[in-house]
């Protein structure tokens, strides 16, 4: 089976701003994880969202919003080639910028090659 593809979202946000980054998945096959990493200093002030096109994955129902923590969540989502990941992030913090990192890893399906 072919190595995994890496969706690596890293960003920094200004105080009180918030944005969606996507990028296009280049194979057919599952998402299989989704990481995502709060620095210290966060305090629950940065949300994250993960979607595939249009539908929610971590999580399902609102946002991540935590400090000092990173969190791993195994799926099984089928994606295809084209399909869209999104990740919104929303910096509530007015005084601090706040780095935000978000894998999202894709494991190819037999014959789903780049």
């Amino acid at each position: 089976m072919a190595n995994s593809e890496v969706l690596n979202f890293k960003h920094t946000l200004q105080p009180g701003t918030g944005d969606d980054f996507s990028q296009t998945v280049q194979v057919n096959g599952k998402i299989s994880k989704v990481i995502e990493h709060f620095p210290p200093g966060t305090n629950a002030l940065v949300d994250v969202r993960v979607k595939h096109n249009s539908s929610p994955i971590v999580p399902r129902d609102g946002a991540v919003s935590i400090d000092d923590f990173t969190i791993s969540v195994d799926t099984e989502i089928e994606v295809r080639k084209g399909d869209i990941v999104t990740t919104s992030i929303d910096n509530a913090d007015d005084t601090n910028e706040h780095t935000i990192s978000v894998i999202v890893e894709i494991t190819p399906t037999e014959g789903g090659g780049a």
